[in-house]
Parts: C-alpha cells; structure tokens; sequence
C-alpha cells in the first residue's frame, strides 16, 4: 500500500509537485485543493491520480477536509497563509511539509509553537524545502558535520534565461516581498539588520561567470546558526544576476515604493502597479510556445554553498554548488516545470518520499539541517537517482594545515 498527499495550492510550485505525485508508483492517490476551483480542475483533469478540493486559505476547517486521510499535507501557497496550513496538518494528523516559511520570517517562532504537538501525534513538520531554503541548508550541515567550529556560512544563488519573453519562475509577491524586506538579517555573532540591496559584490558562479549579488530576506541566516548543531560566526544569504539587478534599478528609481501617489484622478502605489503587470510564472504550453519559437533559447539556475571552519586545528573550505538542468531538458521530461520550480519542488518532493518511506525519523517541527545524515546523504544523491533530469551537485574541499 503506498501514501496518500493533499497539495494546498495551484501556482508553479503546486503544478509540479503534482506531475511527481502523479508518476510515484508508491502514491496512490493526492488530493489537489485551493480556494478557485477553475484552477484546481485544469490540474486535476490531467492525471489520474488526482482527486479536486475546493479550500480557502483563511478557512483552516476546509484544508483538514482536504487533509483528511492524508499521509502528508504539502504547503504550496505562499508563507503568509503556512500557520494555517500548519495548524490544518495537525487537525488533520498528517505530516507536514512547506518550501519557505518567510515573509513574514516570524512565522518561524510560530511554527515553533507547534512542535510538541506533532510530536504527540507521531509526525514531522519541516518548513523550508526547497532550493534555498532548502538543498542549502542540508549541505551547510553535511559539512557542518565534518567540522569542530564554523567560521563562516555563505549562501548565493541566481538564474539566467536567454530569453526574448521576460517571465517569472515563482510568485512575485514574494520575490518582492523578500527584495524590500525591513528585516533582511546577515548573523555575525547576532542576527544584524541589514538594508535592502546592500553587500553588493561580483561574484564567479560556475557556468555564469562574474555576476552581481546583493543580500537578500532569506530563511538560511535566520535558522542555520541556530539548528546547525555547532558554533557558526557568521551566515550571508545574496541573491544576483540579471533579473534582481533589474528588481535593484526598479527600487532605486522608486517604482517599487510603497507610497501612494496620484495618478490621473486615482491613488496608487508603485509597487502596486508592478505586481499588477509583471509577468505571471508560465504555463507548461506558453514555455513550450516560446521555446518552439526560439524565443526561449534557454535557462539555468545555479546556487552555491560554502562552508568555511576549523576541524583538529586545521581550516577548510566546503564549496557545494548546485547546477540545475536547461530548461529545455526539463520540460520535455517535467513539462508543468521552468528551469527554477523545477528545483525548488524537486527538493520538495525528495523529502516528501522521505517521510512517507520513513527515512527522517525526526517528530515535530523542524528545519532541513536538522534531518538525520543518512536522511541527508540519501537526499543528495536522490536528486541523480530519482529526478530526471537529474540535478548536478559539485563538492570543492579545500585545507589550510595547521603548522
């Protein structure tokens, strides 16, 4: 007999969790809810496997409907609404599973709150699965693991498209969201406020060469110090490349205030008007339209990891660097994915068969770092033995000897 999953959502991240639900020989049915139900069939209607809810956000009564009988209920809309969603799992005595749990990042503490009680039904809460969060922070503790101390965490992560139609790959609100955050953090000894669009620097990525990054909201240097399991000095998180120096000259150029202005007899706010206009994540057709086109050549999203700390008196440097698949690989073999849902749901998706096959054996509410090694190494290497395309993930080691 395999397991039973309810997807609270219908956006990108929604859309392909529910094509690996659907070719998983261990899933045996999943249940596909949000609150418009226009959405929820145009899924539905594609796989055999799947099964309609309707579920509002708001209504936390509704998504236990819909987790009724689940083994795990997985969180795909976005973080304002995950204490609902979390508290439904409960109700509903499902495991539960989110990509992010910011903004807003007190979420976090809340979530917190719920630990006792999944431990006392027997079941886990991880928050934060995917990319980044997500397949950064377990390889921040695989090396983690190897060290006595760790100097220095540092997170980045950018996606490229050669590309004629301007696009999102995820929800914009929240990209934004993050962009402007007040409380975007770097941990030096303290979680330290930073501005937005500060630290600039260029920095070498594999594949992409030179690239601009700035700091970025992000849940990594708000929980690796604190779940690592060992000293940490310092974790940055910056995010770069063409798209967010766009998002950078958009906020210096006040198109993403806040502030109302008149326009033409109305009150509006720039940012507003922004969210309203900038382009939605793609359908898997218009993707394949553009691409037959050739007005999408092509896309990638690489994010690196590094580790810097002392084991027996010797310093090291752990580089893990992430290289997605072209988009062009992804959708003939994923075709609801685009070059970043595609990693982001796939590293979601691994731990969801994690818990269903028992493998973390962690209970209440907890982040990846803190998942067991052997869950760990399992999940990177499941990203070639079970994805496909597969995921490349490169590891660098380098030592400075103690005299």
């Amino acid at each position: 007999m395999g397991y039973i999953a309810t997807i609270f959502g219908t956006g990108a991240q929604a859309r392909v969790l529910t094509w690996f639900l659907e070719h998983d020989k261990e899933v045996d049915e999943f249940r596909v809810a949000g609150r418009n139900m226009k959405k929820v069939e145009a899924i539905v209607k594609k796989y055999e496997k799947a099964v309609p809810y309707k579920a509002d956000a708001t209504k936390v009564d509704q998504i236990v409907e819909a987790s009724k009988g689940a083994d795990i209920l997985i969180n795909a809309v976005v973080p304002e609404y995950n204490i609902n969603v979390l508290k439904a799992a409960y109700e509903a005595k499902s495991h539960y599973i989110d990509m992010a749990f910011g903004p807003p990042y007190d979420n976090l503490e809340k979530e917190l709150e719920y630990s006792n009680k999944f431990k006392d039904i027997d079941r886990v809460a991880i928050t934060s699965t995917g990319l980044t969060p997500g397949t950064t922070n377990i390889l921040a503790a695989l090396a983690a693991d190897e060290l006595d101390e760790i100097d220095r965490i540092k997170i980045y992560d950018v996606d490229i498209a050669d590309s004629d139609i301007a696009f999102s790959t995820w929800s914009p609100e929240t990209f934004i969201a993050d962009c402007l955050e007040k409380d975007t953090y770097v941990y030096d000894n303290g979680l330290k406020r930073v501005p937005p669009f500060s630290g600039y620097e260029e920095i070498e990525v594999p594949i992409f060469g030179r690239q601009p990054f700035w700091y970025h909201a992000h849940e990594e240097q708000v929980t690796l110090w604190r779940f690592i399991g060992k000293k940490v000095n310092k974790v940055e998180f910056k995010i770069g490349g063409p798209a967010t120096e766009f998002v950078y000259n958009l906020y210096l150029n006040g198109l993403l205030s806040r502030d109302s202005i008149e326009y033409d007899g109305c009150k509006i706010t720039p940012l507003d008007f922004y969210l309203k206009i900038v382009p939605r994540p793609p359908t898997e057709e218009e993707l394949r339209k553009w691409i037959d086109e050739g007005l999408l050549r092509d896309a990638k999203e690489v994010a690196v990891t590094e580790v810097w700390g002392w084991r027996d008196g010797d310093y090291y440097h752990y580089k893990y660097t992430v290289i997605g698949p072209s988009i062009k690989d992804i959708i003939k073999k994923v075709p609801p994915a685009n070059h970043s849902s595609y990693l982001v749901s796939g590293g979601c998706y691994l731990l969801v068969r994690m818990i269903a096959d028992g493998m973390i054996r962690e209970r209440g509410v907890i982040v990846p770092e803190q998942i067991n090694r052997d869950a760990r190494i399992r999940y990177v290497k499941d990203h070639s033995r079970v994805l496909d395309p597969s995921i490349e993930i490169r590891l660098e080691i380098e030592a400075t000897l103690s005299k």
